[in-house]
């Protein structure tokens, strides 16, 4: 019998544990008196060890995602879910049938938001400026204007660091969140400047970093709605030694919350398991 039975706390199934915004939507449900059941197909996903109970799922968009994801939320007595990825919503918004709340637009919506080619088309009919757009299949005159070539749907962010293309730990993590873009850049305060400047998203680095080396780049980034931690995901005080191990800069601070427990989990604690006493479970594929 699952934990949920026994439990007088409305539950809650966040998917997609390793999304980095995850960790801070997990605990601050927590923090609001609500059970978090958390979902993800790598074991490693930093949000599962943050969640009261969690399980393994097949892709969101396999055939088989949707019933699994419905025979968690109905074994956990899910009372909402609440879906962090574009490729399961539209499998998602079924379970609405079966009298779960699931915290997403409606169908229509969704599916037209998740076509850039259909957006800008809808936006266009509907009087708002947005730049001419076009599939490649019927574009004629590409030679004659810049062009900006993008993907159906956008990535988890830029990623900056100061080699020609991510090495090391940076080629980790932006792997791991799936970034779209790279940006390469010089000095750690630079680094963290054009986080908070938007021309980048997320900063990582395993090297020996000194307070004054972010002090001042800190202040920036965190004016601009940024963060910035220490790799363990503890902040920098400024006190002590002075020096550490490992840096995190990010668009946000629940980002920084998900690297540092993404290299938690990637480095062997806390082990794979909930908070109820029983191992992740994987549902069948």
């Amino acid at each position: 019998m699952s934990a949920a039975a026994d439990s007088t706390q409305p539950t809650v199934v966040v998917t997609t544990a390793g999304a980095p915004q995850t960790p801070e939507i997990v605990q601050h449900l927590q923090r609001q008196g609500y059970r978090v059941v958390a979902t993800d197909i790598d074991p490693t996903a930093p949000g599962l060890y943050l969640a009261d109970r969690c399980y393994l799922v097949p892709p969101g968009n396999s055939e088989s995602y949707l019933p699994e994801i419905r025979g968690i939320c109905l074994k956990e007595r899910a009372d909402a879910l609440v879906p962090l990825v574009d490729e399961e919503l539209a499998a998602v918004s079924r379970l609405a049938d079966d009298g779960i709340a699931v915290l997403l637009p409606r169908p229509g919506f969704v599916a037209v938001c998740l076509d850039k080619y259909t957006l800008m088309r809808r936006l266009a009919d509907a009087g708002v400026p947005v730049p001419r757009t076009g599939l490649a299949a019927e574009w004629t005159n590409a030679h004659e204007v810049p062009l900006r070539v993008a993907p159906a749907a956008s990535g988890a962010g830029v990623l900056t660091d100061n080699t020609p293309e991510p090495r090391g730990i940076a080629r980790a993590a932006y792997e791991r969140f799936g970034c779209r873009g790279y940006l390469e850049s010089g000095s750690i305060a630079l680094k963290l400047c054009r986080i908070a400047d938007g021309g980048a998203h997320l900063f990582v680095k395993d090297v020996r970093v000194r307070d004054w080396d972010v002090a001042a780049p800190a202040l920036v980034l965190e004016e601009s709605g940024g963060a910035l931690a220490r790799l363990d995901g503890t902040p920098f005080a400024y006190t002590g030694s002075f020096e550490h191990t490992g840096v995190i800069g990010a668009a946000a601070a629940g980002v920084c919350a998900a690297v540092a427990a993404w290299r938690r989990a990637d480095s062997g604690a806390p082990q794979a398991g909930d908070r109820e006493g029983g191992p992740i479970e994987r549902t069948a594929t």
